[in-house]
């Protein structure tokens, strides 16, 4: 290295100044130092290199850096290169937990048995999620597009033409849920259920779920109810999780045109401002595919669970939480009910989601109540906070999916609560009166 610039001295970092005279090279990571080594060489051909790597400078931090190498001629030979470092790692951290948040998005699809769709209606192609292709006993194309007709050529002919009306009818209509059966490659019917919305952008996008194992005839009952709930479920994740995506996916390209010098991002402040946002949205989606993930409940294996015990160790897992808004949290427990049964760590969630709730209800200050009562055959778990309360008109519309109070809340915490309570063969229930706190109840058989 003969010589740097300052804004290069203060990438390397303190120990800058010293490299003058260290191999560039030196200062690449061993395991991209080979592949620089290539690049370099390129360039002394006359040819300019671009290319991503680890600096690992001496004494310094290592640091995702985008490389660009340009050819230093001098009497017609080529005889060194400028090289121009960009500092890529926040960028670079943010693509990865992108990619970890399409894999967690695409195991909780598997996991709930649902996929999410979007349909291009001008040029008449879709794209799938894995789990569509996975439905549809398909191998998935490189790009997750694949053609109307070829869709609508795997409908069960009985059901096509109602299958081709409920695209159709989407420019007329808000929403449209419908149930149909399609036919996969190996012969194999399946009957799906496909909610699916119009979008503003002129495209439409949906959720698309295997119910086969639910029934395939009237879809009446209980099992309609159930996957009324899961389309329901299913339509509100694709909502939630698009907008942050769309706003994502704009700071990027801005991102990546400021990089190329050919947008208007290139001011310090704004790309601090548009790594905020980024970083606010990747947040929301990755809390709202934990909470989705977190639906999926491994089979619930009950015992007998020392009760004041755990209430300990949640109040013990809230400790940060609770000195950082200095909110108390009291126990008052039936010496009745100190043993319960029930699978600890599903039981421990539950009542987590409720804690939480509760320390977000209130202002500094507040005193979070659990209070325990044996009701004949019965234990009740009551968690009441000191917060403004809900109107009574929306008690009972409390733990659907992507209903709630408080902004920027999703409703799964409560929704998952509510399961679990039900797999131990229990409710759970509110009550409130504005101005006055809020009470959530939890009852479970002994």
């Amino acid at each position: 290295m003969i010589a740097q610039n300052p804004a290069a001295a203060k990438l390397i970092g303190d120990s800058g100044p010293s490299c003058i005279g260290l191999p560039f090279f030196s200062m690449i990571a061993p395991e991209h130092r080979d592949l620089s080594m290539i690049h370099f060489r390129s360039c002394l051909q006359g040819v300019i290199q671009r290319y991503d790597a680890l600096m690992q400078p001496p004494d310094g931090q290592q640091k995702d850096i985008q490389v660009t190498q340009v050819p230093i001629a001098l009497d017609q030979q080529w005889v060194g290169a400028y090289t121009m470092l960009q500092d890529m790692t926040v960028f670079r951290d943010m693509q990865r937990c992108l990619l970890k948040n399409q894999a967690q998005l695409s195991y909780a699809q598997k996991m709930a048995r649902f996929g999410i769709w979007e349909l291009d209606p001008i040029y008449r192609v879709f794209k799938w999620s894995d789990e569509v292709f996975r439905i549809f006993g398909l191998n998935r194309s490189p790009d997750g597009f694949i053609p109307l007709i070829s869709v609508l050529d795997m409908i069960h002919p009985e059901d096509h033409t109602l299958a081709e009306q409920s695209v159709s009818g989407l420019a007329h209509e808000l929403s449209c849920d419908v149930r149909y059966r399609i036919v996969r490659p190996d012969g194999e019917e399946r009957v799906v259920s496909s909610r699916q919305e119009a979008i503003c952008d002129g495209k439409l996008m949906g959720t698309l779920q295997d119910i086969s194992e639910w029934g395939r005839a009237q879809y009446s009952g209980q099992q309609a109810d159930k996957l009324a709930s899961l389309a329901q479920l299913a339509g509100g994740v694709a909502h939630e999780i698009r907008n942050p995506l769309t706003s994502i996916k704009g700071f990027v390209r801005l991102f990546e045109a400021s990089f190329n010098s050919e947008g208007l991002a290139t001011a310090p402040a704004n790309r601090e401002k548009y790594l905020h946002i980024i970083n606010d949205e990747v947040l929301r989606i990755e809390r709202i595919i934990a909470e989705l993930v977190s639906l999926v409940t491994a089979p619930c294996v009950v015992g007998a669970v020392n009760l004041q015990g755990l209430l300990q160790e949640l109040i013990d897992d809230f400790k940060d939480k609770l000195e950082e808004s200095n909110t108390h949290v009291k126990t008052i427990v039936d010496p009745r009910a100190i043993l319960i049964r029930c699978e600890p760590g599903q039981m421990k969630r539950a009542l987590a989601n409720l804690v939480q709730n509760a320390i977000d209800a209130m202002p500094d200050d507040g005193i979070v109540r659990i209070v325990t009562s044996m009701l004949g055959d019965q234990v009740q778990i009551q968690v009441i906070d000191q917060g403004h309360g809900v109107q009574f008109d929306e008690l009972p519309k409390l733990g659907e999916p992507f209903y709630s109070t408080k902004e920027g809340g999703t409703g799964l915490s409560l929704l998952v609560s509510r399961q679990i309570v039900a797999l131990h063969g229990g409710a759970l229930t509110f009550a409130s009166e504005p101005g006055h706190g809020f009470t959530a109840t939890i009852t479970i058989p002994v």
